[in-house]
């Protein structure tokens, strides 16, 4: 996966497939390594973008406190690194989707939630 500069940090990312966009966000203390079986069948009918957080993986640690606002802001800025104009559907844990949704919806407006629980 490669690196790219984004929010002031380098993020590790993987990016692969057609069709409708799919952002992963990892679980804290995992990497986005987490969701290869997603990825291995889900790129044959979407374009799926996994990263590993700031401090997570191979990212670059973070200099500030980790936050929602900060990895919505690190989205999004990530999406335009890669010149990424679709809209996409974020993928994460069900329990953090209030908290996430709050600090992504005035950031970052092309993304539309979807969410999934264990």
């Amino acid at each position: 996966m490669p690196l790219i500069e984004a929010n002031g940090t380098r993020l590790h990312y993987h990016l692969a497939g057609q069709g409708p966009a799919l952002v992963f966000i990892h679980p804290p203390l995992i990497t986005s390594a987490v969701f290869r079986y997603q990825i291995a069948e889900l790129t044959t009918s979407f374009r799926v973008l996994t990263f590993d957080i700031r401090g997570h993986g191979a990212s670059d640690p973070s200099p500030t406190p980790l936050t929602y606002p900060l990895i919505a802001e690190d989205i999004r800025q990530l999406l335009n690194k890669l010149g990424c104009v679709w809209q996409i559907k974020l993928v994460g844990k069900k329990r953090r989707k209030k908290l996430f949704s709050r600090s992504a919806s005035p950031r970052v407006k092309r993304m539309r939630k979807w969410f999934w629980s264990r």
